[in-house]
């Protein structure tokens, strides 16, 4: 069974937290919203009070009122168990971690633009092949979280090359969030939510739940500031800021 690189020690990280002199800043949940499915990954807010949401039990996409926290449209995506998503003009790029694949795709009828496939070939930079979760664009460049090999691996949007590994010295790897001109990354195991830098060193932190192992998936930024998340323990869309 293939064992996380840092999965023996990921107790010590608030130990070690507390040693080191990082920003420590809060958050306030402002609201709640109960998930269509079991698995809830992918988030993406588009304006209009409307998040796009996938779900890796079910394979589907639902847009989600947040008003009302009614959903107004389910539709069916082309890959099976999608995971990060982040939105690029009137397309979508999404992860998937079992084909180990990133597509993008039309947000209308979601049609497949592009996909890189990961699952065939060596990557030179990796010793793992990627397991592929939370992702966003900055420029021309997606940077998608590598659970497998510990790092954050800057991608060409264009054809797919891999251009750079930043390693995170953080444990399970999954959520993604560009927010106030910084990359943040979610740890699942301690919902922390960690703001990085260009190298991957730790500038700050905040703890988004209580409770530790609450697989925070994705995250997104919405209107005012705030931000938004998924925990797959607790079924929920969470949604409120960094202050």
């Amino acid at each position: 069974m293939f064992m996380h690189p840092m999965m023996e020690n990921y107790t010590t990280l608030k130990t070690y937290l507390l040693h080191k002199k990082y920003k420590t800043l809060k958050f306030h949940i402002k609201s709640r919203i109960l998930t269509p499915g079991n698995d809830p990954t992918g988030l993406v807010y588009l304006g209009k009070n409307l998040l796009l949401h996938s779900d890796a039990s079910t394979g589907k996409l639902y847009k989600i009122n947040v008003k009302s926290k009614k959903i107004v449209e389910i539709k069916k995506l082309p890959t099976d168990h999608p995971w990060g998503m982040c939105i690029d003009k009137a397309t979508l790029w999404i992860t998937d971690d079992i084909k180990r694949v990133i597509l993008n795709i039309n947000i209308e009828d979601l049609t497949i633009n592009k996909i890189f496939d990961y699952s065939k070939k060596d990557v030179p930079q990796l010793k793992f092949k990627p397991d592929l979760h939370g992702i966003i664009i900055i420029g021309d460049n997606l940077f998608v979280n590598d659970w497998s090999n510990n790092c954050i691996l800057q991608i060409d949007k264009e054809n797919g090359k891999v251009l750079k590994r930043i390693d995170i010295k953080i444990p399970d790897l999954s959520g993604l969030l560009y927010f106030n001109d910084s990359i943040w990354i979610a740890s699942s195991m301690v919902s922390y939510l960690f703001r990085i830098n260009e190298k991957g060193q730790i500038t700050g932190y905040l703890k988004l739940m209580k409770g530790n192992y609450n697989h925070i998936h994705a995250l997104t930024t919405l209107k005012n500031k705030e931000i938004g998340f998924t925990s797959k323990n607790k079924n929920l869309i969470i949604l409120g800021e960094i202050i």
